[in-house]
């Protein structure tokens, strides 16, 4: 049953022809969720799958209810996500004590292809409780890595601050990475924060990766890319971000209340797609044609829980206690179905 079939019978059992289409989709939605808060059923485990961009850390997941596990898989290889850090302080205090060993491992030149912090990649996740975006500006879109006396400024640093190249490599060949970069510099020109010129000259012998100037940028004039070796067009990308600093990227957090955060460290120096494994709300109702869980398996209930909803406000007690009774019927159906399925899996894998 579509929603607006699940709407239309409401509407005639109800006489309540004043509520407006979006009056209904929210009593529809809200009810999806009161319901599944009082429900166990196996279409409520799933997973999503999200891309995640070289040089990112983060990614929305909409309509996630309970996270239980997360994998990234890359061109070379897949790693399970640590949750057992439970906040961005933890993450911060792990990074501190990671410092260490990080720069040991780039002087004895062991670099990872998928970054990991002692062989893991942390993931926690975050409320959305914010009240302005502070998402790192693109200085330079991601683009061809050339030899360019000039790329494109596409935007400005929100407050003065470090600036992030990041080169990637190999991505013609995503299941054998060739990366050949073996020299190569990025030339940014601009102001500091007292509006003095500043001039840094970043070496990205190193091929790809993430590079942090030392000097903090108010302004951007130019950003110019040269002597870099070894290019094939499209093999090689450069993207170059601000507002890297720790305080401005825990900031930037999706503020949709459908939508949950995940934040990794470290950084994932080459793209992955992010399976998350758990419990998710079902789709959320917005137009006519759109169905879930609710109204294709147990549209009665979906029914009996929006017009409890509309007695509310009208103070019908017994109205109440008949559509709870209808709702307890309803919830009785989806358990036994469950409770079913699962003596049905135990006889089929032989656990008593």
């Amino acid at each position: 049953m579509s929603a607006i079939a699940v709407i239309r019978r409401l509407q005639e059992s109800s006489g309540r022809y004043d509520l407006l289409t979006a009056d209904w989709f929210y009593y529809l939605n809200m009810a999806c969720r009161s319901l599944d808060s009082r429900a166990s059923y196996r279409q409520q485990v799933g997973r999503s799958l999200t891309p995640l961009a070289a040089g990112d850390d983060r990614i929305v997941v909409i309509d996630l209810r309970a996270l239980e596990e997360v994998w990234l898989h890359t061109s070379t290889g897949k790693i399970k996500a640590d949750l057992s850090l439970r906040s961005l302080g933890q993450i911060r205090g792990a990074q501190a004590v990671w410092d260490i060993p990080t720069l040991l491992q780039l002087e004895l030149g062991i670099s990872p292809s998928l970054a990991t912090a002692g062989g893991r990649i942390f993931c926690v996740e975050v409320m959305n409780r914010v009240s302005q975006s502070m998402s790192d500006k693109t200085v330079v879109s991601r683009v061809n890595l050339t030899n360019s006396a000039a790329l494109t400024i596409a935007a400005q640093p929100l407050v003065p601050t470090e600036l992030m190249i990041l080169i990637e490599d190999g991505l013609l060949t995503p299941l054998n990475p060739s990366r050949d970069i073996t020299a190569g510099t990025v030339t940014i020109t601009g102001t500091d924060k007292d509006d003095a010129a500043l001039i840094e000259a970043v070496d990205c012998s190193a091929g790809a990766g993430e590079y942090i100037t030392t000097g903090r940028f108010k302004t951007i004039t130019t950003v110019a890319t040269t002597s870099f070796n070894y290019l094939t067009t499209g093999d090689e990308k450069i993207t170059v971000l601000s507002s890297r600093m720790s305080f401005a990227r825990d900031l930037d957090i999706a503020k949709a209340y459908r939508s949950t955060t995940l934040v990794f460290w470290p950084t994932l120096e080459e793209k992955a797609t992010v399976e998350c494994i758990g419990k998710f709300y079902p789709e959320t109702l917005s137009a006519d044609a759109d169905t879930n869980f609710w109204t294709e398996e147990y549209s009665d209930a979906l029914y009996a829980q929006v017009a409890k909803m509309l007695e509310i406000p009208l103070r019908n007690r017994e109205g109440l206690l008949d559509w709870d009774r209808a709702i307890e019927q309803g919830i009785f159906e989806v358990t036994a179905n469950e409770i079913e399925r699962q003596e049905a899996s135990s006889r089929n894998t032989g656990i008593a």
